[in-house]
This record gives C-alpha cells, sequence and structure tokens, in this order.
C-alpha cells in the first residue's frame, strides 16, 4: 500500500516519468564512466619526441569526450 501512496505521490511531484529518471540516471553514469576512461587512457597519435603540457593534454582528452557525446546525440536525435 505505501508503494501505492509513494508512486502517487511521485506522480504529483515529479513532471518526469519514473522510466525517464532512469535513463537521465543511466546516461550520467555512462558519461561518467566514459569520462573517467578517456582520461585515464594514454593521449592517442602524440608525438614520441615532443611533450605536450598538460593543459593540451586535457584538451584533447575533452575533445574526444565532447566528439563521442555530439556522435551520439545526433544518432539519437535523427532516431
Amino acid at each position: 500500500m505505501t508503494e501505492v501512496i509513494d508512486q502517487t505521490l511521485f506522480e504529483k511531484i515529479s513532471p518526469f516519468e519514473m522510466h525517464d529518471l532512469k535513463m537521465i540516471g543511466l546516461s550520467a553514469l555512462f558519461w561518467l564512466s566514459f569520462y573517467i576512461a578517456v582520461t585515464f587512457m594514454p593521449v592517442p597519435l602524440k608525438n614520441k619526441f615532443s611533450t605536450l603540457s598538460k593543459t593540451d593534454e586535457l584538451d584533447i582528452q575533452n575533445r574526444i569526450v565532447s566528439t563521442v557525446h555530439g556522435t551520439i546525440l545526433m544518432i539519437a536525435a535523427g532516431y
């Protein structure tokens, strides 16, 4: 009985449905884990003879995450 009351109270308070909130949570978890994986992997196509500053390495890593994020959003928008 309390589950029914909690569900109806949740529906009155929240503008989202429960499955929407689950997808938001799963998406946030996915992007967080993806960002952590990109942060710890070595910078691709890095020249052996020159070193990049930490700012440049972070810039490349953020560009990788942004490119993947944009590509997935374009695919999802077309779906």
